[in-house]
């Protein structure tokens, strides 16, 4: 039982044991940054990307106390770089294997095809984590000059026609 003489002696007892369980003194962010290029070298010009842990077990075997941190999003500027962030908008995400996605939102509406900057589109496979094929691995001490290739083609399997009378 605590008496009332020693509540400020466990609240700050209480207080130090939830800043380390918190990772205080380290977010276990790291920094990554990157460059999205079609196989050509052609910067994809638009889009976001995500990357999603792989696993549950890569959180724990990065040692990372932010297993809550499942993915990191970045914007793709014109020259195709991104920085990824958190959910909480900081820097980086934790070390480990993440699936990747980049979605493009286009918007052509009242626009003459000239005008349009946004650059090669995407095959759409690449917005869906079942089918981008894209993986990356986060390492300890962060990735700045990460470069992912993606190829302008749709390498899905052409629909079956149907069959005529």
């Amino acid at each position: 039982m605590v008496t009332l003489r020693h509540r400020p002696l466990a609240a700050w007892f209480a207080a130090a044991l939830l800043s380390l369980a918190s990772g205080c003194g380290g977010s276990g962010l790291v920094p990554v940054a990157g460059k999205v290029v079609f196989e050509d070298g052609e910067p994809v010009r638009t889009g976001r990307i995500e990357f999603r842990r792989s696993s549950p077990d890569s959180a724990s075997a990065a040692g990372s106390t932010a297993t809550a941190q499942q993915r990191a999003v970045g914007v793709l500027d014109a020259e195709g770089r991104f920085r990824l962030r958190n959910d909480d908008g900081e820097d980086g995400c934790p070390p480990g294997d993440y699936d990747v996605v980049i979605v493009q939102l286009v918007s052509v509406e009242h626009r003459s095809l000239k005008s349009h900057n946004h650059g090669r589109p995407l095959p759409r496979k690449y917005a869906d984590y079942y089918t981008s094929g894209l993986k990356a691995t986060v390492p300890e001490a962060g990735i700045e000059g990460l470069v992912l290739e993606v190829s302008s083609g749709d390498d899905r399997p052409p629909k079956p026609k149907p069959s005529g009378p």
